[in-house]
């Protein structure tokens, strides 16, 4: 697990004095949000905002799906207004979950964990927006927290520490964890991301592919599918998945399901994109990608376990590359890393991992609670190691 890179104390709290020409407003319902739909397409523009999962439509099919089924948790979104402008905002979500198995308010990026964030800064005067955002997430308006978390935090690195160390100046103490989000630039065509590609790579593609051909497994690709052939084919592959056991996947909760909904019913800021493999008419297994300014932001896959040898994850991310460098796309993004991405050969992107902690001794409980967990791995690996080595012990003796 990566440890911390930087902890900033809590220091002595700083007196918030707004500045003269920022102007902080908290909204507290979807329907203020939804009438803001110029105004943040305006304030994404001007931050360079990189990644779909803070654009209006995103933020806003997220809270209503929780308004729609009836979530614990309060929904915020903190905006900095210069004049008529908007020159800031902060969405968050407050709810009471478990920390390590203590019960704690936990503040979070709105949808934090299915995307990476970005806190919305204009630049002519980033510092400022972005300490003043920082005050207000600590002040009236915003439901008491205990823990606040922005995970794959993806932003200019000037706001980022302005950010941070306004919360610390407001007694915060201060975590930051270093990530890699691995990501392909595309080439020209796919027959040129093929030859720069390695030939044990080359040949992984061709392999799969025709596996997928001979099993009679045939790609169907939707752009905007309908709300309903969304969610029933990501629902029906997903029952029989390992995510859905888990629960993991947007489907397995009814706030997921209508989330999906929300999400396909609108349009604008991004293509939504469902690519399936189908055996006799049957979706077998779906990737769920998002396509914005030429950059592809792969989301949820899923597929049956009874066609794993046919490796589908994996072909659908091939067709996606390819139809992709067709389209004159510039970046396969994969989101969360995982040990089954690295076979693409990716680049990787730094980005961290940020909790700010109201009291410090919660940090320190964090601190016991990884240390507990790593000591309870290292027991379980010397666990197995001596199980293995007495039965090739006793093998060994009946071999004998």
């Amino acid at each position: 697990m990566s440890e911390p890179t930087q902890v900033l104390p809590p220091r002595a709290r700083e007196p918030r004095q707004a500045s003269g020409r920022v102007r902080i407003e908290v909204i507290e319902g979807a329907d203020e949000f939804e009438r803001l739909r110029e105004h943040w397409a305006d304030l994404r523009q001007r931050a360079a905002a990189t990644v779909p999962f803070d654009s209006h439509r995103w933020l806003l099919a997220w809270w209503r799906a929780g308004e729609q089924v009836g979530v614990d948790r309060t929904h915020r979104v903190i905006l900095a207004w210069d004049g008529e402008r908007l020159v800031g905002a902060l969405p968050i979500q407050v709810e009471r979950n478990r920390f390590y198995r203590l019960p704690v308010s936990r503040a979070t990026a709105m949808g934090a964990g299915w995307g990476a964030n970005e806190i919305l800064v204009a630049p002519e005067h980033a510092a400022e927006v972005a300490a003043a955002l920082a005050d207000a997430l600590c002040g009236q308006g915003i439901p008491r927290w205990k823990v606040l978390r922005i995970a794959a935090w993806r932003g200019e690195p000037a706001s980022q520490q302005a950010f941070l160390r306004r919360m610390a100046g407001q007694g915060c103490a201060i975590r930051e964890t270093p990530i890699s989000q691995p990501y392909l630039p595309l080439a020209a065509s796919w027959e040129a991301y093929q030859a720069a590609s390695s030939r044990n790579f080359r040949r992984t593609i061709k392999r799969k592919l025709q596996a997928m051909t001979e099993a009679g497994l045939v790609p169907r690709f939707a752009r905007q599918p309908a709300a309903r052939v969304l969610g029933e084919t990501v629902e029906s592959i997903t029952k029989a998945s390992w995510q859905g056991d888990a629960g993991l996947a947007v489907t397995a909760t009814p706030f997921g399901r209508a989330f999906y909904a929300r999400l396909a019913a609108a349009s604008g800021e991004f293509d939504l994109d469902l690519v399936t493999l189908e055996h006799d008419g049957t979706p077998v297994a779906f990737l769920v990608g998002l396509l914005a300014d030429g950059v592809y932001h792969a989301f949820e896959t899923g597929f049956d376990p009874a066609w794993s040898e046919q490796s589908p994850g994996l072909t659908l991310h091939f067709l996606m590359l390819e139809r992709l460098h067709a389209e004159g796309a510039r970046e396969f993004d994969f989101g969360h890393a995982h040990g089954y991405k690295d076979r693409f050969e990716p680049e990787t992107r730094a980005l961290v991992d940020v909790r700010c902690f109201r009291s410090a001794w919660l940090g320190k409980w964090e601190d016991g609670a990884i240390r507990l967990e790593a000591w309870s791995l290292a027991r379980k690996a010397a666990r197995t190691a001596r199980i293995v080595k007495r039965s090739a012990g006793a093998a060994e003796t009946s071999a004998s």
